[in-house]
C-alpha cells in the first residue's frame, strides 16, 4: 500500500510490480523486433472471433503436419499436455510444449491471425526463439501460458483483452 487514510492520507493506494510475462499473457512484436508494436497497439480483431483449438497428444514439438486442417486467417490455441502440466503446477519449462520452426513459418505462410500455446513460450526451453522470431516479426501476437485443461477441439469464440499497458511489449 502506498498510501492509507488510517496514516493520514485522502485515499487508500495500492500498488504491485508484475513481470508482464508472469501468468497468462500477450506478446506483442515488440518483444522480439526493434521498434515493433507494443501491446497497446496491437489490433483486437487479432485476438477477438472466431478460433480453432488444435490438440497436439503424446509428444512436445508440434510440427507443420499438425497443422493440415487449419484454415488461413485463422486464430490458434494449441492444447497440449502443457495444460495439464500447468493445471498441476508443474513449473520445468523444459515439459513444455513448442513450437517448430517450420511449423511457425507454415503459420506465418498462413497469415495466422494469432497463436496460443499452453506453455511458457513458443519455443523449446534453452533453445533458439524461432518460432517467436517468425512471428512477431510478421505482426502474429503470441498468448502464452494458456490452461486449456477443459477445453476440448474445436471452433470457438475469444476474446483475449490484453492489459493496454502503454510501451510495453507483452
Amino acid at each position: 500500500i502506498q498510501s492509507r487514510i488510517s496514516d493520514g492520507a485522502v485515499a487508500n493506494c495500492s500498488s504491485f510490480n508484475v513481470d508482464c510475462h508472469f501468468g497468462t499473457h500477450v506478446d506483442s512484436p515488440n518483444h522480439f523486433v526493434k521498434n515493433g508494436i507494443t501491446i497497446e497497439q496491437v489490433d483486437l480483431d487479432r485476438l477477438c472471433g472466431e478460433c480453432v483449438v488444435i490438440e497436439i497428444v503424446g509428444k512436445r514439438e508440434i510440427l507443420p503436419s499438425d497443422l493440415e486442417l487449419l484454415q488461413p486467417s485463422s486464430r490458434v490455441l494449441f492444447k497440449s499436455l502443457g495444460s495439464n502440466l500447468l493445471a498441476s503446477g508443474e513449473f520445468d519449462p523444459a515439459k513444455y510444449p513448442y513450437l517448430t520452426a517450420d511449423a511457425a513459418i507454415l503459420l506465418v505462410d498462413l497469415n495466422t491471425l494469432c497463436v496460443g500455446i499452453d506453455a511458457f513460450s513458443v519455443d523449446a526451453f534453452g533453445q533458439a526463439d524461432d518460432a517467436h522470431n517468425a512471428l512477431l516479426p510478421a505482426g502474429i501476437p503470441i498468448i502464452e501460458c494458456l490452461n486449456l485443461t477443459n477445453v476440448e477441439p474445436g471452433s470457438y469464440q475469444m476474446a483475449i483483452l490484453p492489459l493496454k499497458i502503454v510501451g510495453a511489449e507483452a
